[in-house]
C-alpha cells in the first residue's frame, strides 16, 4: 500500500498510499513475461512500489548486519570510545585515523549498536543528498531510478550502514561536498572539508576534484568565497594537523595497504559497485561496467566525481608509496552508478528496454549472496572459561577480548604498524605485553590466527611453545571472516 513518489519539484521522499500500485507491481512479478514487466515498471512514473520494496530491503538486510558479531575493525572501534577521554585521544595519536567519528560514537554511549547506528543514520542521509545531486545534476528521471536503485542494494551502501567504522560519515561528507561544489556553495564547503579530512585523512583525495567543480561551473565567483570562513577551516584542522601528518605517513608502512597494480584498481572499482561476491558475478559485473562506462554519455562532472579521487590515489599511490584503498573511495561509488545508470538507459534506448535484463541478473545474484546468515558467536566462547588467553598477535585479543572470559596478554611486538598496532595506541588501550616464559603457572589459552601479514616472529613463537609444552586440546575457531583462529590449551 506503501507509495513513494519522487517528482523533482519536491527535495524530500513524501510517502503516499495506492493499492493499486502494489496490485499491478505483484502482478508482473508472477506473470509469464514478469522480467520484462518489471523492466517497464522501472521505467513508468508510477514506481512508488518499487522504492518502497527497495526501502524494505535496504532495511531488513541493514536489521539482520546490526547485531551481528564485530569484526577486528569494530572491536576497536568499541574498546577504544570506552577509554577515558585523554586515554581516548592518545591512543588515536598512534592510529592512523582522525578521531570525529570516534568521537561522535563515544558521545553517542559507547556500544556497539550505537556506533553502528551513526553509520546507519550517515548513509541514508547521504542517499537523500544523492538524490538532491540528481535534481542538481539534471539527470533524467528514469536514469535517476536506476542509480537509486543501485545505491539502494548496493553491497557498501549496507556493508558501511551497518559497521562501527568511519566510512558512511566519510561518504556523508563526500556526497555534502559534491552538493555544496556543483550549486556554488563555496563558504559551506570549506567547512565541509573540515569534517570530512577530520573524519578520514584520505578525504584529502576528494578536495582537489571538489575545488576543480567549484571554480569551472557556471554558478561560482571567486567573490564568494570570505576570508574568515576560509581562516576558520584552518583554525579548525590545525590542531589535529601534526598528527594527522604522523599518521599519514604511518600508513605507508600498514600491512592493509597492498602494492598497486592494474589488477587492483579494477578490484577497487568492481568492489565498489558489485561488492565482494564470488568471480562469477565480479566477472559479469565487469564486463557490464565496463560496457555501461564506455557508452555512458561523457559528462565530465560526473567522471570527475567518479574517477577524480581514485586517478589521485593511483599517481600518490605511483608517486610517492602505496595509500590506495578501496573504502576510502566510497564517496566516488554513487558518481560511477549514475554513469552506470546513463549507460542502461542508453542501450535499453538503442536495443530496448530488455537489455536492463543484462544489469538486473547480476544484481539479483549480489542481492541473494548478501542475504547469506551473519556471523553468530563463536563456539569457543562456551570452552574457554578462566586462566590466561596468550595471544601471538594483538589482532586476535581486540577481536576476541569481549567474546572470552580470561585474562588477556599479548606477544610483545615492534613499534610498528607492520605488526599490528603502535607502542602508543597498545599504551593507551591498556593491552598487556608479556613474553610467554614470564607467564605464571596454570592454565593457558595460546591463540593464534595465521594470516598471509603473520610476522616469522609469530611462527618461531608458536612453534616454540608447542615444542615446550605438550597442548591438553586443540581448537579451530571460524569467525567466518578472512581469520581463523587456532587454540591451544596448555597448563603452565
Amino acid at each position: 500500500m506503501g507509495n513513494l513518489d519522487t517528482n523533482q519539484s519536491n527535495n524530500r521522499f513524501n510517502v503516499h498510499y495506492h493499492s493499486s500500485s502494489w496490485v499491478y507491481y505483484w502482478q508482473n512479478i508472477v506473470t509469464k513475461s514478469g522480467i520484462k514487466n518489471t523492466v517497464d515498471f522501472i521505467y513508468s512514473n508510477s514506481i512508488s512500489a518499487y522504492y518502497f520494496v527497495l526501502l524494505v530491503y535496504f532495511f531488513v538486510q541493514v536489521a539482520r548486519y546490526l547485531f551481528e558479531v564485530p569484526w577486528y575493525d569494530e572491536s576497536f572501534t568499541t574498546w577504544l570510545i570506552n577509554l577515558s577521554w585523554t586515554s581516548f585521544f592518545n591512543a588515536l595519536a598512534g592510529d592512523v585515523h582522525p578521531p570525529l567519528y570516534y568521537i561522535l560514537a563515544k558521545i553517542a554511549g559507547g556500544s556497539l549498536l550505537s556506533a553502528r547506528l551513526i553509520s546507519l543514520i550517515s548513509v541514508l542521509i547521504s542517499i537523500l543528498i544523492f538524490k538532491h545531486i540528481l535534481h542538481s545534476l539534471k539527470i533524467e528521471h528514469s536514469t535517476m531510478r536506476i542509480a537509486l536503485t543501485i545505491i539502494f542494494v548496493s553491497p557498501y551502501s549496507i556493508q558501511y550502514a551497518t559497521e562501527a567504522r568511519m566510512y558512511g560519515l566519510l561518504m556523508l561528507f563526500c556526497l555534502l561536498s559534491a552538493y555544496l561544489a556543483i550549486n556554488g556553495h563555496s563558504n559551506v564547503l570549506m567547512l565541509a572539508f573540515v569534517g570530512g579530512i577530520y573524519t578520514h585523512n584520505l578525504f584529502a583525495l576528494y578536495i582537489p576534484v571538489y575545488l576543480i567543480i567549484l571554480f569551472t561551473r557556471k554558478l561560482f565567483t571567486r567573490k564568494q568565497i570570505k576570508p574568515l570562513v576560509l581562516i576558520l577551516a584552518i583554525v579548525l584542522y590545525s590542531p589535529w594537523l601534526p598528527v594527522a601528518v604522523y599518521q599519514l605517513l604511518a600508513v605507508r608502512e600498514a600491512f592493509w595497504v597492498l602494492p598497486l597494480s592494474l589488477g587492483k584498481i579494477f578490484m577497487i572499482i568492481n568492489n565498489l559497485i558489485w561488492g565482494r561476491q564470488s568471480m562469477i558475478i565480479m566477472s559479469v559485473g565487469g564486463i557490464l561496467t565496463f560496457s555501461f562506462l564506455t557508452i555512458a554519455p561523457k559528462d565530465k562532472t560526473l567522471w570527475a566525481l567518479g574517477f577524480g579521487p581514485l586517478i589521485i590515489g593511483v599517481l600518490l599511490s605511483v608517486i610517492i608509496k602505496p595509500i590506495l584503498i578501496a573504502r576510502v573511495l566510497i564517496g566516488s561509488a554513487p558518481f560511477v552508478f549514475i554513469i552506470i545508470a546513463q549507460g542502461i538507459k542508453t542501450l535499453s534506448n538503442h536495443w530496448g528496454k530488455g537489455y536492463t535484463i543484462a544489469f538486473i541478473i547480476p544484481a539479483v545474484f549480489v542481492m541473494i549472496f548478501q542475504m547469506s546468515p551473519p556471523k553468530q558467536n563463536p563456539a569457543i566462547t562456551a570452552i574457554v572459561d578462566g586462566g590466561t588467553c596468550y595471544h601471538i598477535s594483538t589482532g586476535t585479543l581486540i577481536e576476541l577480548k569481549h567474546l572470552l572470559n580470561c585474562n588477556h596478554v599479548a606477544l610483545p611486538t615492534k613499534n610498528n604498524l607492520n605488526e599490528g598496532l603502535s607502542d602508543k595506541t597498545k599504551t593507551s588501550m591498556g593491552i598487556n605485553e608479556v613474553d610467554f616464559n614470564s607467564l605464571g603457572s596454570g592454565k593457558v589459552w595460546v591463540i593464534w590466527a595465521e594470516t598471509p601479514y603473520s610476522h616469522i616472529n609469530e611462527y618461531l613463537t608458536v612453534k616454540f611453545i608447542l615444542a615446550q609444552y605438550h597442548p591438553q586440546q586443540k581448537y579451530t575457531l571460524n569467525d567466518s571472516s578472512f581469520l581463523k583462529e587456532t587454540v591451544w590449551l596448555i597448563e603452565k
